[in-house]
């Protein structure tokens, strides 16, 4: 919501829905005045919604909560969009003008405007960031006011499914009657957050763990050059670790409690209690925690920035 200066995002998470409500002031610095989360349970998978109704009411509570905490009517809603169908593809854009017609604002606008129709079959585009530009075959960090026969734009779509911008609709617009003032790509909105320009320029991977899937970004020259999602998370392994016998909750408390990986999972000899040995607790997490991290390091060797990310590793997210 943007009314008054007043700012409402939320997100829409496997394992929690967060909403939080800002003020932004003349200089453009936003203050958080409140946020509030609410379980997900069973409304959510890998990060989309799942039970619209069940969504919708959680979100309306959540809504509630920061009306109550602040005093403000809540109207509209800034939404993060998140997935494992998510992903970021190469899409180029040509633009032809007489010989010596300098490069515009205009003319780069019109581009990205073009870029933004452009999407795959079955997906939707989500999102079109990180444009480099190419004068007459030439690259060009500062392109306006330069004179060139040829403008390329190449640009990273972020496209998804479009159900997850369709369930949101249904859940928020439809069934909780509030306005969605736009729509956020959440990985790229944690990159724009956690990252300084440093780690992006040099070379990085950010990596967000959680609860339905893991997101794998990677940043080179100041630019977002791959991201993919994998559908593997921390709910993923606590559903393992019900395969022992053990029932979701108590799954997940011992998952957190107990469970090591690496060189740490020998430090636990014996058993918990009768119902729990922890060498063979610590086996199921460690076995999926390895697939997970598999698929991590192939993402980054995918991006073809795998060994130059000077920045190295970022890791974010709850699980």
């Amino acid at each position: 919501m943007e009314q008054s200066g007043f700012i409402v995002a939320v997100e829409f998470g496997t394992s929690k829905i967060v909403g939080v409500l800002g003020r932004k002031n003349e200089q453009g610095v936003i203050t958080i005045l409140a946020s509030e989360s609410i379980a997900s349970d069973s409304c959510m998978k890998y990060g989309v919604i799942y039970n619209i109704d069940e969504a919708a009411g959680k979100f309306k509570k959540l809504i509630n909560l920061l009306e109550n905490k602040t005093g403000k009517k809540i109207g509209k809603v800034h939404v993060a969009v998140a997935g494992k169908s998510l992903r970021a593809i190469e899409h180029h854009e040509t633009k032809l003008q007489e010989f010596g017609t300098p490069v515009t604002f205009a003319t780069l606008d019109r581009m990205e405007q073009q870029a933004k129709l452009n999407k795959p079959d079955f997906f939707t585009n989500y999102s079109v960031i990180a444009p480099e530009y190419y004068l007459d075959g030439k690259y060009e960090s500062d392109p306006i006011e330069k004179e060139a026969a040829t403008i390329e734009g190449h640009y990273r779509l972020i496209v998804g499914r479009p159900n997850i911008k369709n369930n949101l609709s249904k859940a928020i617009i439809e069934k909780a009657q509030i306005e969605i003032a736009g729509f956020i790509v959440g990985p790229v909105a944690a990159g724009a957050i956690v990252l300084d320009e440093a780690d992006r320029e040099a070379g990085c991977a950010l990596i967000d763990f959680g609860a339905g899937t893991t997101t794998v970004s990677v940043y080179k020259g100041g630019l977002l050059r791959h991201m993919a999602v994998i559908p593997f998370g921390g709910r993923t392994i606590t559903k393992d670790v019900t395969e022992l016998g053990f029932a979701p909750a108590s799954a997940e408390t011992y998952k957190i409690r107990y469970g090591k990986v690496g060189k740490d999972k020998a430090k636990h000899e014996g058993e918990i209690s009768p119902d729990v040995d922890l060498r063979e607790l610590n086996k199921v997490i460690q076995l999926r925690q390895d697939e997970i991290l598999l698929n991590v390091i192939n993402q980054i060797r995918l991006s073809g920035y795998g060994d130059k990310l000077e920045a190295g590793i970022i890791m974010i997210g709850g699980a």
